[in-house]
């Protein structure tokens, strides 16, 4: 210690520890009747007296938004830290869960520093079977003519997409979420359903890579268009991404659409509720390892909730991930909490559809679904045969 510091350092406590010695204006409680019981009835609670009364050395509850369970530790963390040392009291050190410490339930930190979700939390929010789709091109395939493309995507779209999308319940209300990335990371789009018990429960992932542009704008597309009682999106509009969220401005109208910019206030302001959702499990993910990972990868950086930008890691098909699936997610349930109008909107005329009305979203729903019907019907016959016979 310096000399000034020794100069700077009071000989004698500033205040006093005896109660008889403070202030008159800090003098408070200490007139509370000594027959005072807090656990007394008419006080607590019957589930918060059986916290306290519980002496475990580990104690584990399920947490509940304003079921007193927090003020009954406060309390218990209280009266023993006021308690002396012969009556059993001892100090206390509490972490509340809104601080950047979390740990698991078998007292191992957090695979990341900082994480904002842990594994068990995550994973409590999973479900098995619901569809993760995949798909990836080679660099050679931005290059083929643009009809060898669009006829490639839409392929693999009925092969994959299609029988996911047909089962959709006609009856709930569906929102996406898009992340955008052209090359090296991910696109992904979530499909979430907003349940009659309002829980966000994702219906369809689908992750493209390498995919050119055009071909992401029709997969994007061709989802949307089939999505019964499609109410809002929200696509990331960051770099590359303000083209595929223009367009689909265009196609759905902006009273449907959200372009983000993924800033930080929007970061503040959209993360907390989402972390929020899986303590309240009102939110369901796709059971795969990567959603997970991707999750796990929510930090805490420089005061919000996102994924560093220079964080990466390697997916279970060996390729490099940068949270791709938890914005998309986080996206899907931030256009699930915005306000919508009725179903049977009219979208912002296209130019293909310049004759006439725009088609409001029960119209194309069953204008695509009458397509893919024909598509497929053994009456149908080739194409070409129908225009032989028409000329």
């Amino acid at each position: 210690m310096t000399t000034t510091e020794a100069d700077l350092a009071p000989e004698k406590p500033i205040l006093s520890r005896d109660a008889a010695m403070l202030p008159e204006a800090l003098n408070l409680g200490t007139d509370l009747p000594e027959d005072l019981d807090p656990l007394a009835d008419g006080i607590l609670m019957a589930h918060q007296s059986a916290w306290l009364e519980d002496k475990s050395d580990l104690k584990i509850a399920e947490k509940g938004r304003r079921t007193g369970i927090t003020f009954a530790e406060a309390l218990d963390c209280a009266i023993t830290s006021s308690t002396s040392r012969t009556g059993g009291g001892s100090n206390v050190f509490y972490i509340g869960d809104t601080k950047d410490m979390r740990q698991e339930l078998d007292a191992i930190a957090a695979e990341a520093e900082g994480a904002a979700l842990t594994r068990v939390q995550i994973e409590a929010c999973t479900k098995q079977g619901i569809p993760y789709e995949r798909w990836t091109q080679p660099d050679e395939f931005k290059n083929k003519p643009d009809d060898v493309r669009k006829r490639a995507a839409l392929e693999w779209c009925k092969l994959n997409l299609k029988p996911v999308l047909d089962r959709l319940n006609p009856n709930s209300k569906h929102v996406m979420g898009e992340d955008f990335a052209r090359s090296g990371d991910a696109t992904d789009i979530v499909i979430k359903e907003i349940t009659p018990t309002l829980v966000r429960e994702t219906k369809l992932l689908v992750e493209l890579r390498n995919i050119p542009f055009d071909q992401q704008r029709d997969i994007l597309y061709y989802i949307c268009d089939r999505l019964p009682n499609f109410v809002k999106g929200a696509l990331d509009k960051t770099g590359n991404g303000a083209y595929l969220a223009e367009k689909a401005t265009q196609r759905y109208g902006s009273q449907i659409i959200m372009e983000v910019s993924l800033s930080r206030e929007w970061y503040a302001r959209e993360m907390p509720p989402y972390i929020e959702a899986f303590g309240d499990k009102t939110i369901v993910l796709v059971a795969h390892a990567d959603v997970v990972q991707d999750h796990q990868s929510l930090q805490f950086v420089g005061g919000i909730i996102k994924v560093p930008d220079d964080f990466r890691m390697k997916g279970t098909d060996g390729l490099t991930r940068h949270g791709d699936s938890a914005i998309a997610s986080a996206l899907a349930f931030y256009a699930s909490n915005q306000p919508f109008g009725e179903i049977g909107y009219r979208a912002v005329k296209k130019p293909q559809d310049s004759e006439g009305m725009a088609m409001t979203s029960a119209e194309r729903l069953a204008r695509n679904r009458a397509a893919d019907h024909a598509a497929r019907s053994p009456w149908a016959g080739p194409l070409g045969a129908r225009i032989r016979g028409g000329m």
